[in-house]
């Protein structure tokens, strides 16, 4: 087989919010240094599945999953939104 391709229409269920976790604060589980513009920066590494919605972080931070590393660079902030999205925002 070289080719398979499927089109499909209809109705899905809205996403469900993500979980709620208690009102703590995230803690890193390591850090470990990081290059950037002004150079080696000892970085704090968080744990994809231990940010519960309304977690916000300042950069710098990265973000581990099994699939993606998420890198928040200074003067960037990040926020988990209701639906367990990360939401990266420049800071003013």
């Amino acid at each position: 087989m070289v080719n398979c391709r499927l089109k499909a229409i209809g109705l899905i269920d809205r996403a469900k919010p993500a979980f709620a976790a208690p009102a703590n604060v995230a803690r890193p589980k390591a850090e470990r240094p990081v290059r950037f513009d002004h150079g080696w920066t000892a970085t704090p590494v968080f744990e994809r599945a231990n940010l519960a919605v309304g977690t916000q972080l300042e950069g710098p931070a990265v973000i581990d999953e099994m699939s993606a590393t998420t890198l928040v660079p200074p003067g960037w902030n990040l926020s988990v939104d209701r639906l367990g999205n990360l939401l990266l925002e420049l800071a003013q």
